[in-house]
């Protein structure tokens, strides 16, 4: 693909000025601003130029799965657009959307090398279809309501190995197959909220929650050549659970704080719904990894205490059967003893009758 200038893509909607509106990515992964306080982008020009051949640079794969995202897709793809990466290959998979998504794809169609727009069997399905497609040296997906910021691409293949400046040709060994960087955290309209924790590779960080996300991750073609996908059958967890896999198969996770990308947190978002789906998936997780004797102990240990607080979660949020279904497991798996106090209190009394948590519910507060 060839450098873009704000002047190659669509006129951004009005009102909309900054990255990756009126702003560009630069060679030197910086934004430069192009546009005036309109948001015309009338003063865009060409990108400063990479220091060699589009060729001598890896090619990056990135891939955006869709579902009814119209309102921000757009985002989505400027950011990519307009990294000034001279050898990207952009594949956009959209599950038959019936909002404005369509419109949007064909509006940048010219820039995209493979999009389709057809029912499928979710985010999983599709990123998996993506992964199978994609030539790329490096490849990343990014959801259809989250971006990159500027440079993010540039960082990547520089801590891949590849010449910051001048020079030509592959470098040593990247230090890593997977290479993550920051999140931030954003609102329906843009706005920065707060930064995800994400931080070098560390087993005892990863727990409850891994301190790196999709957003600003990328996998080595290694990776793909030797067959990790997304598992079809997760809904929620598709990340978490790949992160997981590819650590117990023994893969080189590399933090690399440059590269930076915003996770949109937001109503209509899929960790807002279908909350019991995902509670199930996390339980699922946890119990593997307890069970998991590849890992230190003090991992297991930290996967239980994990489970115990979703566990609790749920009782919090009064969904019972999730209550008693992850604490007979934990019971199960692992002796009604590693519940801990509270858990076998709460248990008792969900197992006496529902009309006596309140009860419960009071000792938690003594």
């Amino acid at each position: 693909m060839a450098l873009l200038s704000l002047n190659d893509l669509p006129e951004p909607p009005v009102g909309r000025v900054g990255w990756p509106w009126t702003l560009v990515a630069g060679g030197g992964g910086l934004a430069e601003d192009l546009g005036d306080a309109s948001g015309s982008s009338a003063t865009g020009k060409a990108l400063k130029p990479y220091p060699c051949h589009p060729e001598e640079w890896p090619r990056v794969s990135i891939i955006t799965p869709s579902y009814n995202q119209g309102r921000y897709i757009e985002e989505t793809i400027r950011s990519v657009l307009l990294q000034g990466y001279p050898n990207l290959e952009y594949i956009v998979l959209d599950g038959g959307s019936s909002d404005g998504t369509v419109k949007v794809l064909e509006k940048y169609s010219r820039f995209i090398a493979y999009w389709c727009s057809a029912k499928d069997g979710g985010q999983a399905e599709a990123i998996n279809k993506g992964l199978d497609r994609a030539t790329g040296d490096w490849v990343g997906w990014q959801n259809s309501d989250d971006f990159y910021e500027p440079g993010a691409l540039r960082h990547l293949v520089e801590a891949a190995g590849y010449p910051a400046a001048g020079g030509a040709g592959r470098a040593a060994e990247p230090a890593g197959d997977v290479i993550y960087g920051r999140v931030k955290l954003i609102d329906e309209h843009s706005r920065v909220t707060g930064d995800y924790p994400t931080g070098g590779f560390d087993l005892m960080k990863m727990l409850p929650w891994a301190n790196m996300f999709n957003q600003s991750m990328f996998f080595s073609r290694r990776v793909l050549d030797e067959g990790f996908r997304i598992d079809r059958s997760l809904r929620h967890y598709v990340d978490h659970d790949l992160f997981w896999r590819l650590i117990l198969a023994g893969y080189k996770f590399k933090h690399v704080p440059e590269i930076s990308a915003c996770f949109r947190l937001h109503g209509e978002a899929k960790g807002s719904t279908q909350h019991e789906i995902a509670a199930n998936e996390l339980h699922e997780l946890y119990m593997r990894l307890y069970r998991e004797m590849r890992l230190p102990e003090e991992v297991r240990e930290l996967a239980l205490k994990s489970m115990r607080g979703n566990c609790l979660d749920q009782f919090g949020k009064s969904r019972w059967h999730l209550f008693r279904k992850f604490a007979a497991d934990i019971a199960r798996n692992a002796g009604w003893w590693k519940l801990g106090p509270g858990l076998i209190a709460r248990r008792a009394v969900v197992m006496l009758g529902e009309g006596n948590i309140e009860r419960v519910r009071r000792l938690k507060r003594v």
